[in-house]
């Protein structure tokens, strides 16, 4: 019976490891929808000039959202990959999407930027767009 009471957590522990390495492996859908709004930012900054530095901020924000979630990830292949499947219709849907996103953290940075300036300091002039615009 202790035999196969060891052999069962055994077997258990093998395939918990071997699910963990294949999730640490495999890119969820989280990481394929930060790969579309790379791609989308990317889009947006290459559109329009005024849109570059919102676009070149998005890009670096979800290229380490990637990393953060795998580490593992060929960015190279995830993002071919992505833009294969794009539309004009989903890259408009995901700039849309992933716009917000990025204007959200540029002004939580801005905030963060204010509470560490020394007493007294002036204000940091606000960025001209912070993020770029889907439009």
């Amino acid at each position: 019976m202790r035999t196969l009471a060891a052999t069962v957590l055994a077997s258990a522990v093998l395939a918990a490891g071997q699910a963990a390495a294949a999730a640490a492996q495999a890119p969820t859908n989280t990481v394929s929808a930060d790969a579309r709004c790379m791609l989308a930012m990317a889009a947006l900054g290459s559109a329009n000039k005024a849109n570059q530095q919102g676009a070149f901020a998005g890009i670096y924000y979800f290229a380490g959202r990637i990393r953060a979630q795998s580490p593992r990830y060929d960015l190279a292949a995830g993002l071919k990959a992505q833009m294969a499947q794009m539309t004009p219709a989903l890259m408009q849907a995901e700039a849309q999407r992933c716009g917000p996103i990025v204007v959200g953290v540029v002004k939580s940075m801005q905030a963060v930027q204010q509470t560490l300036a020394p007493p007294g300091a002036p204000a940091p002039a606000p960025a001209a767009s912070g993020a770029p615009s889907p439009n």
